[in-house]
């Protein structure tokens, strides 16, 4: 039984990188039979509903895994009331949930961290948007060297 129960991966516009992440962390999940988890990743600036950048679906449908029938979703306060674990990409995203959504987490045992903190890394998520096809495997290959990591370190307690 994994500790964490209702995880959010929060990007900007959750057209790619919050997109990855929720990929890898999802099949993870899935692989090791923690169904109970749910994982989903929502945008901190979602106009309307838009499909994953092309880019972005490329790289993860070519390291194996499945992509789900995936529209941007905008974070909200039922979101954010409902996750146990908030995982943003940047520094940045991390502070504007927390002055954002302060009412819904105030109070609750929530867990809020950047990726690379929640995975113990020292560097943070590199930004692919409007760079070529190279510039996603490199932050697609990062994002999950993390998701592995906070996967094995810290979501998956069946194994301990």
């Amino acid at each position: 039984m994994s500790q964490y129960k209702n995880i959010i991966i929060v990007g900007t516009n959750n057209t790619d990188r919050s997109f990855m992440a929720e990929v890898v962390l999802h099949q993870l999940c899935m692989e090791n039979h923690l169904e109970d988890v749910e994982v989903v990743s929502r945008g901190l600036v979602v106009l309307f509903p838009e499909p994953v950048h092309p880019k972005a679906a490329d790289v993860v449908r070519e390291a194996g895994y499945a992509i789900r029938d995936f529209q941007a979703s905008k974070l909200t306060d039922e979101d954010v009331k409902a996750a146990d674990l908030i995982l943003t990409i940047t520094a940045e995203e991390k502070e504007k949930v927390l002055k954002e959504f302060g009412e819904a987490i105030s109070g609750e045992d929530k867990t809020i961290a950047t990726l690379s903190e929640f995975a113990g890394a020292k560097v943070g998520i590199p930004d692919p948007y409007g760079k070529e096809s190279e510039e996603y495997e490199i932050c697609f290959v990062t994002i999950r060297h993390m998701i592995e990591t906070c996967f094995d370190d810290k979501i998956n307690n069946t194994k301990k």
